[in-house]
């Protein structure tokens, strides 16, 4: 059965991050990348794997826009995350439920969408939407390199794990946009609770630079 993904009113930026996976700030660029929003109606084959979603909308904006770039390792702002002075508050992991035996890193919902290609995540952001409210993320049985990328993920920046700790972990993270006089829960405050700190700092990245690519894209 063949798979279909649908993503709405997203910018050549968009595109391009989920095209590479990585994230929009990790893509330099023309400063009209963001100006016109498009939509993409992609048809994954029967048979094949959905892994194969990022490369496919790689050849779409190579075909269509004419896209040409190439990857460049850079050092930009983000933060390294360290144990902080009174030590790591985390709950050791507990044994996968009886009836998986496998390791179970994630909340069923958060290990499902995790499993898709950036492309399917992007289209299933776009439905979800934004707004203000509550983002939480729950993982089991995750060592803290996993949970370094799951701080990342909230706090939109690139987080290098820096704590040495050797174990798997339960972890539960929250945080909140605040209203009126509430100012809301960051994922410093997040991470506070944990016992770990997050340090700015300058972190390596993959990033992709755009050498060439077309404003307006050629027909089907």
């Amino acid at each position: 059965m063949a798979n279909n993904v649908v993503i709405r009113n997203k910018s050549l930026l968009g595109l391009i991050a989920a095209a590479y996976r990585v994230k929009t700030t990790e893509v330099s660029g023309p400063t009209w990348l963001t100006d016109e929003l498009f939509d993409v109606d992609a048809r994954i084959p029967e048979g094949v794997s959905l892994d194969h979603a990022n490369e496919m909308l790689q050849s779409l904006l190579e075909d269509r826009f004419g896209l040409k770039m190439h990857r460049e390792t850079k050092e930009i702002p983000g933060y390294s995350l360290t144990v902080g002075k009174n030590g790591a508050k985390l709950k050791a992991a507990g044994p996968p439920p009886a009836d998986d035996p496998s390791k179970d890193t994630t909340s069923p919902e958060d290990r499902a969408k995790a499993a898709m290609p950036d492309m399917q995540k992007m289209a299933q952001d776009a439905r979800i939407g934004g707004g203000l409210g509550t983002t939480r993320q729950h993982l089991r049985a995750a060592t803290s390199e996993e949970l370094a990328k799951a701080i990342a993920r909230m706090a939109n920046s690139p987080v290098v794990d820096m704590t040495g700790l050797q174990g798997t972990y339960d972890v539960a993270l929250e945080i909140s946009q605040g209203r009126g006089d509430d100012p809301g829960r960051t994922i410093f405050d997040a991470v506070d609770e944990l016992g770990l700190k997050l340090v700015a700092r300058k972190v390596p990245v993959d990033t992709v630079v755009v050498d060439r690519i077309s404003k307006t894209p050629t027909g089907n």
